[in-house]
């Protein structure tokens, strides 16, 4: 839902500032086994019965708001190691494909409810994105790939970051450093505030 919600305030402004999104990796659960887990039976441990129920019954907000964005949860996936999905992506990303990959990944986990953790599942999501199978399973299989997303995603949560989605957001060589950062699933005006702010103090620097 924030993918939907940044891109829709990208589109609102594209002709005032050019954009580049680059997706990093974080592990909600790091211990997560490669069998994957029930989503109800993971929120229902996490947050209680009441909680896995509305899971169940398709009565949770984040369905709704899910269904206003034309986005329709499947409540029978399974949390799921992601770990070789994110390996994917560092390889989209070096071939100008990360958007199109996570695009993908987003709507073959939260939609059709498989698993991103599988080899022919991410094969067939890069069909879909036109991304070469072979390069990137090259940098899926990576040792030396999957430590450094581990790394990336352990500093992640040094920096204090416990959930997604994170943003931060910045102008090139303006704030690079000290980004504009929030977490959640944050409404288009909240993204067209801090564009606004960005572009005004950058007008200011120039």
């Amino acid at each position: 839902m924030g993918k939907r919600h940044l891109e829709s305030a990208i589109e609102s402004i594209r002709d005032q500032a050019e954009f580049k999104v680059s997706w990093k990796p974080f592990f909600l659960n790091p211990n997560t086994p490669d069998e994957g887990i029930p989503l109800i039976d993971y929120i229902s441990s996490r947050y209680g019965p009441e909680a896995g129920q509305k899971i169940r019954e398709g009565k949770s907000a984040l369905y709704d708001v899910g269904k206003s964005l034309g986005i329709f949860f499947n409540k029978d996936r399974l949390i799921v190691n992601s770990l070789r999905s994110h390996c994917l992506l560092e390889y989209a990303k070096s071939v100008n494909c990360q958007n199109a990959a996570s695009e993908e990944l987003f709507h073959v986990y939260f939609e059709e409810g498989r698993n991103i953790n599988n080899n022919a599942v991410l094969m067939e999501i890069c069909k879909k994105a036109n991304i070469d199978e072979n390069e990137a399973m090259k940098s899926i299989e990576s040792k030396e790939v999957q430590a450094a997303i581990n790394k990336e995603a352990v500093n992640a949560h040094t920096r204090g970051i416990n959930g997604v989605p994170f943003f931060d957001i910045y102008i090139e060589g303006i704030n690079e450093k000290k980004p504009v950062s929030f977490s959640g699933a944050q409404g288009k005006e909240v993204f067209l505030d801090v564009f606004g702010k960005l572009l005004h103090a950058f007008k200011l620097k120039t």
